[in-house]
């Protein structure tokens, strides 16, 4: 059954972070309400990002390597004919000898630039993850990556934090380092930093006293070690930070997504005519336990 919610209320940073963690295979498809943005496309498989395109534009691995100059006019017949294939467009291109490897990785990267820039700089939007719906083979270089990793590369070509500002921890925060996780994804020079000076916490205005940078940038690093899983707010030490109350395993402040009926029309638990009392809403827990299960994989 297909997952949906409102941007507004569910973050694209957040959604993508549970289709990680929750091992998630599908598709999701970002609707941005200024005209005339397109619905962006998102597949994930065991919550890798495999592919990211436009609705509606068919073909765009196959632009973006002509844009490139990594094919010519006399391929095309030979395109078609792998297209066609079970293997994915990138790597059948890479066995025939006309990709490189760096080819395919320049090719992932703008896939993933296209879309996650302008997903992480929107502040509304509807989102819409639909299960067990495979990429085209003709848009997958055969690459992938983790969704938090993604989230990761994108953040830090990010130029306009607004939409992520309220996100970012505030100075009276303490920052805990987690244990290691071990990402694949190899940190920049500010996030060593940063990891270096938690032994093993550290407030966030200290951070800011200590280190040769602005503030601002300080908070965008801890942000993408969060998103990482290497660090994580010390709530007990926090000042001004109150320990929120969430459902057990969900996440602090992450609204339940809606899930559609049958006839396709969304609803939200306890927003839809003839919601049930406050007093009724304890028989709903397992409800709402059930949608977060779902997007984290929790058997």
């Amino acid at each position: 059954m297909p997952v949906c919610g409102d941007l507004k209320d569910y973050q694209f940073t957040q959604l993508v972070q549970l289709l990680d963690r929750g091992v998630k295979t599908g598709r999701l498809a970002v609707q941005l309400p200024q005209a005339p943005q397109p619905t962006l496309l998102i597949w994930f498989r065991e919550g890798h990002v495999v592919a990211s395109t436009v609705q509606g534009e068919p073909s765009a691995l196959v632009k973006l390597m002509a844009q490139r100059c990594l094919i010519h006019q006399h391929q095309v017949g030979l395109l078609r004919q792998l297209a066609r294939s079970s293997v994915p467009l990138g790597m059948a291109l890479k066995t025939e000898g006309i990709l490189l490897p760096e080819h395919l990785q320049l090719l992932f990267s703008l896939q993933l630039r296209n879309s996650f820039n302008r997903l992480l700089s929107a502040s509304a939007g509807w989102f819409r993850f639909e299960e067990r719906q495979a990429a085209p083979r003709s848009e997958l270089t055969g690459l992938s990556l983790r969704g938090r990793e993604a989230l990761v590369l994108g953040l830090r070509q990010l130029q306009d934090w607004q939409a992520l500002q309220h996100q970012l921890l505030a100075p009276g925060a303490v920052v805990r380092l987690k244990p290691a996780s071990n990402p694949s994804l190899r940190l920049n020079s500010l996030e060593r930093q940063v990891l270096q000076q938690l032994d093993p916490c550290c407030q966030v205005s200290e951070l800011e006293r200590r280190m040769p940078v602005s503030g601002q940038q300080i908070r965008q690093a801890i942000f993408r070690l969060q998103v990482l899983d290497l660090v994580q707010e010390d709530f007990a030490r926090s000042i001004h930070s109150p320990k929120p109350l969430v459902l057990p395993g969900m996440p602090p402040d992450l609204p339940v997504p809606c899930v559609e009926d049958r006839q396709g029309l969304a609803s939200v638990p306890g927003n839809e005519p003839g919601s049930t009392s406050q007093s009724e809403q304890g028989e709903q827990v397992p409800i709402l336990r059930a949608f977060v299960d779902f997007l984290k994989g929790v058997a």
